[in-house]
């Protein structure tokens, strides 16, 4: 079965050319004066400087969508889109409507081969195109903080804003706001993949997080508790068990930061099982691992294996 989204050189000249070109002063939303069509999915690519990412698009996450292509055979909301031919046969850049391209592509390839994506076709600069981005998914809550700190950073490294003012400014966003946004996009990768899914990583986690990264003897702690937290996630995910909450890792992390700030001699690590600990990592020197494991701790045999696997990740060195 082909790839969702599979691109194919196609002759788009058969399709109704834009009679509008819209160009917006600075400020206004763009839009209003665009040509409204329709076009294969197989003929547009996604913008780079999109704010949604891809990589949790897929039949669940867009399964409103796509029931409602199905049922109506509708796209009641267009996409929006720029004119710009590739080498790769496309046509048609997708500023704003990535989730929309990928539920089309979806229905196109499993149920009707002649579904094709409403778009309006836009004639604006890539910073306006920045600014419909961000204006277009504003208000979503399918658009996590992190994609959009992502996005933001982005954004103030395209060189469109001479100071963080400015850009604050022209996104109608507090500038401290911005600012926390920065913050949260600086977290490191271990602390990111801690998390289930990038929207249980919120903006007021960056203040307390950074803080502790800032600082060298936390940081260490947090860094090993997160890349730990990320292997028990895995092993949860593949046993059917329900993955940690968004709150849960934030307080392991924090915690783990605590203790290394306070001098504390707690454990490094804990694995658990229905909140109840069946595995505690005491210490680990260059003369071994010390491992605790109480009794009528509630876990399988199968978990505690997965957990000293885990374990052996991190800490043994051959």
């Amino acid at each position: 079965m082909a790839a969702v989204g599979q691109q194919q050189q196609t002759n788009p000249s058969s399709r109704r050319a834009p009679t509008t070109q819209f160009a917006p002063k600075s400020g206004r939303k763009p839009g209003r004066s665009a040509d409204d069509i329709s076009v294969d999915p197989r003929e547009c690519r996604v913008w780079p400087g999109n704010q949604r990412a891809a990589y949790h698009l897929n039949e669940l996450s867009c399964e409103d969508l796509i029931d409602s292509f199905r049922t109506s055979g509708l796209q009641h909301t267009p996409a929006f889109a720029r004119l710009r031919k590739a080498n790769d046969g496309t046509c048609y850049e997708i500023i704003a409507g990535r989730r929309r391209l990928w539920a089309a592509s979806w229905v196109r390839e499993h149920h009707r081969p002649d579904f094709e994506l409403r778009v309006k076709l836009l004639d604006i600069t890539d910073e306006e195109a920045s600014w419909l981005t961000d204006s277009e998914n504003r208000d979503r809550d399918d658009v996590s903080d992190y994609e959009r700190a992502l996005f933001y950073v982005g954004v103030m490294k395209s060189g469109y804003y001479e100071s963080q003012r400015n850009m604050a400014n022209r996104y109608n966003m507090d500038e401290k706001r911005l600012s926390e946004y920065f913050l949260l996009a600086e977290i490191p990768s271990q602390i990111v993949n801690a998390f289930a899914k990038w929207s249980d990583l919120k903006i007021y986690h960056s203040s307390r997080l950074q803080k502790l990264l800032n600082a060298l003897p936390s940081s260490d702690r947090v860094i090993k508790r997160a890349t730990l937290l990320h292997l028990e996630q895995e092993e949860r995910r593949l046993a059917g068990r329900p993955l940690m909450s968004g709150a849960q890792v934030y307080r392991a992390l924090l915690e783990a930061g605590r203790k290394s700030a306070g001098g504390g001699r707690g454990p490094i690590c804990e694995f658990k099982y229905d909140d109840r600990t069946h595995l505690r990592i005491k210490a680990c020197t260059p003369n071994g691992i010390t491992m605790v494991v109480p009794q009528g701790n509630g876990a399988s045999i199968d978990e505690m294996v997965r957990s000293f696997r885990a374990c052996l990740k991190q800490y043994y060195k051959q």
